[in-house]
């Protein structure tokens, strides 16, 4: 018996029988049983295929199960990608429709990266800045309704003081003041609610999508993937249009109340037909809402190339000095200005070049043995000492040492962002990635595992 709620499994249900599946293999596009999918495993031809348990498969968002990994016009696989018209195609498509179409992209070129790409990156930052701002409107509204009782309360309190000076004819003109004053209020709330309403199921919309995407991006192959970016991207993209508009329609405008009493209420009191107004004003909010580049539902992606088609070009040699001994060059660097750092190991010293390779100074020599160096900014460069358990902060013109960082490990390749600064650290067999402010406090430790990392670097974002 199957549940109304399971797959069946594909393979048997050919043969007449309703087996639960277990698994979907996105690369067959089908669903598997336990014992299907011990064979489906051990196959040769199948045992490398990207699967899915089925219960992951069903949390994928519906539009993405509709669309499948085929090409719904010709039943064929998916095979490029069209930058022009944003869609992935098949070889029957790239006749129809792609001819004149330029750039044309291998799918599986973008396929491998597409989870980890700048736009996924993107789309969840978007998704997330858009429930972040939803929710603040909503705390503004709130507030807001909250700050227009309070009003209320305070011009009803300005009516009964006036009030109490006249005498009893004007009751009727009292009530008809109060009626107005509640008319408009009831008005403002009902406005103000309906923006609530409306700004609650637009931020459960997100979450929605955030979820989406997050199952997406945890549980869809490559191609799935893709294709629900793009759908979800669109949506991302409306939703961002309308949090955007929202200030600039007045909707978020401050609103008050104001109650004008009449100047000769006291004096002429049969002269005076109303006891007042009500007044409603706005001005600009003052709520600040995150506002990146919206995200546009277009994608491309940039060929990357692998290490075999990286051919290097030989740009320039650079010969330093002869000294006794032979130079043990561990770590090199490239300031703003081109100039170039060099660390000599075994010559305890770092060396500087300038941008056409030629040689300038040693601009400083250590006690012990140093291993790496980085720009910081400007002038300011760090190299590391193992053996001293710290790193050098060193202004290059001057060759003083600005400052000293002390650590607990022994430190090895350094980077730095401008920011922050990454250094890779070993106790004994422990090894870490330490990443510091540029005072030298510890911002975060990694622990690493495997076999030593030499080399780390941190990027600015």
């Amino acid at each position: 018996m199957t549940s109304t709620n399971s797959q069946v499994c594909s393979l048997c249900k050919e043969d007449g029988i309703k087996k639960n599946a277990v698994t979907w293999c996105a690369d067959c596009d089908t669903f598997l049983c336990i014992n299907c999918d011990k064979h489906h495993t051990r196959n040769r031809a199948s045992n490398q295929h990207k699967t899915l348990p089925s219960d992951d498969y069903q949390k994928l968002p519906d539009f993405i199960l509709k669309k499948g990994n085929k090409c719904l016009d010709h039943g064929q696989n998916y095979e490029l990608y069209c930058p022009d018209h944003s869609a992935v195609c098949c070889l029957q498509c790239l006749t129809e429709k792609h001819q004149k179409c330029k750039d044309l992209k291998c799918l599986h070129d973008i396929l491998q990266y597409i989870k980890s790409s700048a736009f996924m990156s993107r789309l969840e930052k978007d998704l997330n800045d858009a429930k972040e701002n939803y929710e603040s409107i909503g705390i503004h509204l709130e507030d807001r309704l909250s700050k227009v009782m309070e009003q209320k309360k305070t011009e009803i309190e300005k009516i009964q003081c006036i009030r109490k000076s006249v005498n009893t004819h004007l009751d009727k003109l009292e009530q008809n003041l109060m009626n107005k004053l509640d008319e408009e209020h009831t008005k403002l709330k009902a406005k103000t609610e309906k923006l609530v309403d409306l700004v609650k199921t637009k931020s459960s919309h997100i979450k929605h999508l955030q979820e989406d995407l997050s199952n997406i991006k945890n549980f869809a192959t490559e191609l799935q993937s893709f294709i629900g970016l793009k759908e979800i991207a669109e949506t991302t993209t409306r939703e961002i249009g309308y949090l955007h508009n929202l200030p600039l329609s007045g909707e978020l405008d401050e609103l008050s109340f104001k109650v004008n009493i009449s100047s000769g209420l006291q004096s002429v009191f049969q002269k005076i037909t109303c006891f007042g107004s009500v007044s409603v004003s706005s001005m600009p909010s003052n709520l600040k809402l995150k506002k990146e580049v919206e995200c546009q539902a277009p994608i491309y992606f940039p060929t990357v190339k692998t290490i075999d088609e990286i051919n290097p070009v030989l740009k320039r040699k650079i010969t330093l000095p002869k000294k006794k001994g032979q130079y043990n060059i561990t770590g090199c660097q490239i300031l703003p200005n081109g100039y170039l750092l060099f660390v000599d190991f075994s010559g305890k010293q770092l060396l500087q070049c300038n941008n056409y390779g030629i040689f300038i100074t040693e601009v400083i020599s250590f006690v012990d043995n140093p291993v790496s160096v980085c720009s910081i900014k400007d002038n300011i460069a760090a190299v590391t000492l193992p053996n001293s358990y710290q790193i050098l902060k060193i202004d290059v013109v001057s060759g003083e040492i600005i400052s000293q960082i002390k650590r607990g490990n022994k430190c090895y390749d350094i980077d730095s962002n401008g920011e922050t600064i990454c250094v890779v650290e070993k106790t004994g067999s422990k090894e870490y990635i330490a990443i510091l402010d540029l005072s030298g406090k510890e911002l975060r430790c990694i622990k690493m595992n495997g076999s030593f990392w030499s080399c780390a670097t941190i990027f600015k974002h």
